[in-house]
């Protein structure tokens, strides 16, 4: 099933009460093993958004040279503007900073490129707008990082629409199963 045609059937489902939990404060966090698409859909109808941000974003925490790295968005939303770019900025660097809250978030931009003239229109004025943004915030922005320098640990948030994050998970994930699987035989 889609998320959506499931959602019709799950209000009486493990994952729409624990998610629920949340609003009696019975709970603090969901962990799910469920379908991804589903717990987004249910969390988005019953815990909104925060105030201002019009798209949540998937985070997952990624493995670097330094530690653990915030990527987001793995998968949520395909397209996304300048504004949602830097909305995930500032959710991914609260977030790294309520995980480790002795270091400073380090914020990226995945890019084909580190050079401020490559990449999309979009990706270019979310550039120049977090150059600005970072002033004021509570985060360092590092500029745009390339896929390959994701796991050196320079920066700690790595902000991506939802296509190139999810691409780039499954990419590691399979280059990963593949040196584990040939080193075991």
């Amino acid at each position: 099933e889609t998320p959506l045609a499931s959602i019709k059937n799950s209000k009486d489902s493990s994952m729409w009460n624990s998610i629920n939990s949340q609003l009696d404060s019975k709970s603090n966090i969901t962990l799910s093993a469920g379908n991804t698409g589903v717990l987004f859909v249910i969390s988005r109808m019953l815990l909104k958004t925060i105030e201002n941000v019009n798209k949540p974003a998937l985070a997952g925490l990624w493995p670097s040279k330094k530690g653990f790295s915030v990527v987001l968005d793995l998968g949520a939303n395909i397209e996304c503007d300048e504004k949602n770019l830097i909305d995930f900025s500032e959710m991914g660097a609260a977030l790294y900073k309520s995980l480790f809250p002795e270091e400073t978030p380090k914020v990226a931009l995945l890019n084909i490129g580190s050079e401020e003239i490559k990449g999309t229109e979009t990706l270019k004025k979310t550039y120049t707008k977090l150059l600005d943004v970072s002033k004021y915030g509570d985060f360092k922005f590092n500029g745009f990082i390339e896929g390959n320098k994701i796991m050196d640990g320079e920066s700690n948030v790595i902000v991506t629409d939802g296509f190139t994050g999810n691409i780039a998970l499954k990419t590691a994930e399979g280059t990963a199963k593949f040196i584990t699987d040939s080193l075991k035989k």
